[in-house]
């Protein structure tokens, strides 16, 4: 897992998180289960309840899901548009306090016929005043990271 954190000038900061796990499971049963935007209130801390729409849009898997939740102490609302890709999904809020300054997803890579890499990552623009916060916020980013990694492992095992 590695943090970084990048200033940008003096109105932004970028923080970004990146972390991975592998998991002794097929590619399809993780890539399935990261496809399924339902499984983000299972395994997402931040995330106390989440609703989803999806669409199909010229072949491809394109939706939005709102959700309510915590981040850091700081209770939060947001809508995010998502993209189901070939190893997994990429999102963005859009709405919310850090509306189009906030994006992740996950990725999956085969290693073997029972073991994948699973890679989650996580940016987020921190402007205005939310910029000071930037080191508190990239501590915050890995230890959410890895128990949302952890229960991801946790899920999918017990499937």
């Amino acid at each position: 897992n590695k943090k970084n954190i990048n200033y940008i000038n003096k109105q932004c900061t970028k923080v970004s998180a990146i972390g991975t796990i592998s998991l002794t499971e097929t590619y399809e049963k993780v890539l399935k289960y990261i496809k399924k935007i339902e499984n983000l209130k299972v395994y997402e801390p931040k995330l106390l309840k989440v609703e989803h729409r999806k669409k199909a849009l010229g072949g491809k898997e394109l939706g939005l899901y709102k959700s309510w939740g915590i981040f850091f102490i700081v209770p939060f609302q947001g809508l995010f548009n998502y993209e189901i890709r070939d190893n997994g999904f990429h999102s963005e809020m859009i709405t919310g306090l850090l509306a189009h300054h906030m994006n992740g997803g996950f990725a999956v890579k085969k290693i073997s016929d029972d073991q994948v890499e699973l890679v989650h990552y996580e940016i987020y623009y921190l402007y205005g005043w939310k910029k000071y916060f930037s080191l508190i916020v990239s501590h915050y980013l890995m230890r959410s990271m890895r128990k949302e990694l952890e229960s991801i492992k946790k899920a999918i095992h017990s499937t």
